[in-house]
């Protein structure tokens, strides 16, 4: 009784009268958010922003000498995190769509062309 004192109570005592283990929790931290680093790997218009945290199953590369051995990859897990930067052709983006968001950006004349519009003047 004296290693865990607070597990008991008296007997009439009511359960609405019971201490909440939970309200003595301090609050959740507050994080700051992610920064946002720009790839300049990736063509403006193919980036996209991953908005979950999620871990994902490694994959060897295509065609390379792992996936040709038929061992599984050495390493169980790949991280992603809120803010990270893709391809809208890389593997996760296309296995999970949903967790990925199209970066909001301006308009450039480079855009207008690429779609096929007339040049910027």
């Amino acid at each position: 009784m004296e290693a865990n004192w607070s597990a008991f109570v008296p007997g009439e005592t009511l359960d609405q009268e019971l201490e909440n283990p939970w309200d003595a929790l301090p609050p959740p931290p507050q994080h700051a958010p992610p920064v946002h680093v720009q790839s300049s790997s990736i063509p403006v218009h193919r980036q996209v922003r991953c908005i979950v945290d999620a871990s994902v199953p490694m994959q060897w590369a295509p065609d390379g000498p792992g996936s040709r051995s038929g061992t599984p990859p050495p390493f169980l897990r790949s991280q992603l995190r809120q803010g990270q930067i893709f391809d809208v052709l890389d593997e996760h983006v296309r296995r999970n769509p949903g967790w990925f968001r199209w970066i909001e950006r301006d308009v450039t004349a480079e855009d207008v062309e690429r779609m096929g519009g007339i040049s910027a003047r």
